[in-house]
């Protein structure tokens, strides 16, 4: 007989009750849906499979003192359930809560799964096993729901299982960046735009909205002929695009892992460093530098219905950065920076013509090859890597086309 402390609600025909379990608990009496109901008939299947989403779980679980998880969804199948009510008396100041404060009790012969949460279920399993001493301890929340154990009782939990999942709503990039706290990139990417002088000023956060509201923008794209971006070098979600790819190789040197926020003492080295690095590319890109030195001054100048600089548009800025990445890491000579900028400082003239800028009409295009070919083609000139053999072979295979006018030399 299984008796659980609980707080009990409704919602449509569904009774479900609140609750809380020691993990150690948890595994002893939850199971998986699949080890209730063999997964050897259609109208048996309860859930979807397993996948190696639990192991992100399972490594944040044991890496992360500030650990929670949202409530599994565990169905009791079978059994007799029975709600015993605390009862306050009349006169209590607490009598409001009459009939939903109690205990949920079984009679034993029931059997629970995780109607909603086999993930969660199976990293907590698997953390247990690998650190027991750091987990045993651990309470997880639960909502209980039972349901009867025939082809009934089947159905109705399998409709619960789609609705819930249905209409869950994975979090957002822009969200996933704005609330973040593990992750240094997404925490250096609202620092920059908190206390860096130009990057506060020419990134793009929220959307022109309603006076009050504050909404998050969920494109990268920038437009010449909108009045609120003509101030702005880029959104939110490219400045964290570069900081990924200016850092990438500090993260793996300071051995960053996934789900954990490091010491301070390192995000702070982290920061520091990603800031050095802004500030110089600031200082040797032409556009950045002067709007840098005008803070009032919109991108009318460099960003034109019908063309203009290129590291002044998203997608370009993009693989600049990914090839300026390269000087940094490996210690490049700084001065090259700027003559690469200067050098391909018109997007209407090839090779960044027909590449990045649409050759008819006008316009940029997008995507993830072209974005690849552009920083191969800025690498070249910066470092010598790859060849330019390579930068061709990308170019065209972005494009679907033979480039119009032989690249220069490095050297030229």
């Amino acid at each position: 007989m299984k008796t659980f402390p609980c707080i009990k609600g409704k919602m449509g025909d569904w009774a479900y009750y609140l609750t809380s379990m020691r993990v150690t608990e948890l595994v002893n009496y939850v199971k998986f849906a699949d080890q209730l109901f063999p997964r050897d008939d259609l109208d048996q299947i309860m859930q979807r499979e397993l996948t190696k989403r639990s192991e992100g779980i399972t490594e944040y679980l044991l890496k992360n003192d500030q650990r929670f998880m949202g409530a599994l969804i565990v169905a009791a199948v079978g059994g007799e359930p029975k709600f015993i009510p605390v009862s306050f008396g009349d006169e209590s100041a607490y009598s409001f809560a009459e009939g939903k404060l109690g205990f949920l009790r079984f009679d034993g012969s029931e059997s629970y799964y995780t109607l909603d949460g086999q993930h969660r279920l199976a990293a907590i399993r698997d953390g247990l096993a690998r650190d027991p001493e750091r987990l045993s301890k651990d309470e997880v929340s639960l909502i209980i729901v039972w349901h009867k154990n025939d082809e009934d009782g089947r159905k109705r939990a399998r409709r619960l299982f789609t609705t819930v999942n249905r209409y869950a709503r994975k979090t957002s990039r822009e969200e996933d960046l704005a609330f973040d706290e593990d992750n240094p990139v997404d925490i250096f990417t609202r620092r920059l735009v908190r206390e860096h002088a130009f990057l506060k000023q020419r990134t793009k956060v929220t959307n022109l909205a309603r006076q009050g509201e504050f909404r998050l923008t969920k494109t990268e794209s920038m437009r010449p002929e909108d009045g609120y971006d003509r101030n702005f070098l880029f959104a939110l979600l490219t400045l964290k695009r570069c900081n990924q790819i200016l850092m990438t190789k500090w993260l793996s040197s300071a051995h960053i892992e996934a789900q954990k926020l490091p010491d301070f003492e390192v995000l702070e080295q982290g920061y520091a460093a990603l800031v050095q690095r802004w500030n110089q590319l600031i200082e040797r890109v032409p556009p950045w530098q002067h709007l840098n030195a005008e803070p009032g001054e919109s991108l009318d100048k460099y960003r034109k219905k019908n063309g203009g600089h290129p590291l002044v548009r998203p997608i370009a800025i993009v693989a600049f950065v990914g090839a300026v990445a390269t000087v940094f890491d490996e210690g490049g000579e700084m001065a090259t920076i700027q003559r690469v900028a200067n050098q391909f400082a018109d997007l209407t003239v090839h090779p960044l013509r027909g590449l990045l800028w649409k050759e008819e009409k006008g316009g940029m295009h997008d995507g993830q090859a072209r974005r690849n070919a552009a920083q191969a083609l800025f690498s070249y000139y910066l470092m010598g890597q790859p060849t330019k053999e390579n930068v061709v072979l990308q170019w065209e295979g972005a494009t679907g086309r033979a480039l119009p006018s032989p690249l220069l030399d490095r050297e030229a």
